[in-house]
C-alpha cells in the first residue's frame, strides 16, 4: 500500500507566528469550557435515566420471583390437599402406611415443581436485568459518540488542549511534528509560540495539515514514536471501558 503524502507547509519561525491575544485565548477557554460543562450535564443526564432504567428492571425481576415464589406456595397447598383428600379415600381401603407413602411422595413431587418453578423464575429475573443493563450501556455510548463529536464540530478550538496534552508527552524530543485536520490546521498554528513554551530545552516543533484526520483528530510524531490521540481511538477507549464495566 502507497504511503500517504501529507501536506506540510512551511511553519515560520515563532517570532513570526500569529498568535492569539490573551483576551482570544480566554474567550476560547471559555467557549470549551461552557461545551465541555454541556457535554458533562448530558452524560449526568443519561446516568440518571439509566439509574432509573436499573430500578424498574430491578423490581422487574423482584415481581417475577414473588410471583413464582407465590405459585409455588400455591402447588405445595395444592399437593398437600391433594394428599389428605386421596389419604381419606385411600384409607377405606388400605393401610396407613401406605397412604403416608403416597402423601410423602406428592409432597416431593411438589416441593420439586416449586423448586424448578424459582429456579426459572429467577432465571428469567436475571437475563431481564442483564438486557437492561446492555441496552443502559449501548445508550450511553451512542450518547458519548453524537455529544463529543458534535462539541468539536462547534467550537473546532476545543483541539487545542488535545494538541497540548500531546505535546507534553514528548516535551523532552529534539523533533516534534503535529498532524491535525484542515479546519484546525490554522488554530494549532496560531498556538504553536504557546505549545513551545511547554518544550524542554531546543525543540523543532512542525504543525502539519493531514486531510485524512477529522476534527478532533491529532497525531504526534516524534522520534520517541507515534502518539494517536485520533478522537475515535479515545471513544473506542470509552466504549471499551463502558462495556468492562457493564461485565
Amino acid at each position: 500500500m502507497e504511503t500517504p503524502k501529507f501536506e506540510r507547509p512551511v511553519v515560520p519561525e515563532e517570532e513570526d507566528s500569529p498568535e492569539m491575544s490573551e483576551e482570544v485565548r480566554e474567550n476560547i477557554m471559555a467557549n470549551i469550557r461552557r461545551k465541555e460543562e454541556a457535554a458533562i450535564q448530558k452524560l449526568k443526564d443519561a446516568e440518571i435515566a439509566s439509574e432509573i432504567t436499573k430500578q424498574e428492571a430491578r423490581a422487574e425481576a423482584e415481581r417475577i420471583i414473588s410471583e413464582a415464589t407465590t405459585q409455588a406456595d400455591a402447588v405445595r397447598d395444592e399437593a398437600r390437599e391433594s394428599g389428605r383428600q386421596e389419604g381419606i379415600e385411600a384409607g377405606r381401603q388400605e393401610g396407613m402406611e401406605q397412604i403416608r407413602e403416597e402423601q410423602h411422595q406428592i409432597i416431593l413431587d411438589a416441593n420439586a415443581k416449586a423448586e424448578n418453578t424459582i429456579k426459572v423464575a429467577q432465571q428469567e429475573a436475571l437475563d431481564y436485568v442483564t438486557k437492561a443493563e446492555n441496552t443502559i450501556a449501548e445508550m450511553v455510548i451512542e450518547i458519548a459518540n453524537k455529544v463529543i463529536p458534535q462539541h468539536f464540530i462547534d467550537i473546532p478550538q476545543m483541539v487545542l488542549p488535545l494538541v497540548q496534552n500531546a505535546i507534553e508527552k514528548v516535551k523532552d524530543q529534539p523533533q516534534v511534528t503535529v498532524r491535525v485536520c484542515p479546519e484546525a490546521y490554522e488554530l494549532v498554528l496560531m498556538a504553536r509560540s504557546d505549545y513551545l513554551t511547554t518544550m524542554e530545552g531546543k525543540c523543532e516543533l512542525t504543525i502539519e495539515s493531514d486531510e485524512t484526520l477529522k476534527l478532533g483528530d491529532v497525531v504526534v510524531e516524534s522520534p520517541n514514536g507515534t502518539i494517536d490521540a485520533k478522537l475515535s481511538t479515545q471513544l473506542e477507549v470509552i466504549e471499551q471501558s463502558i462495556r468492562d464495566v457493564m461485565k
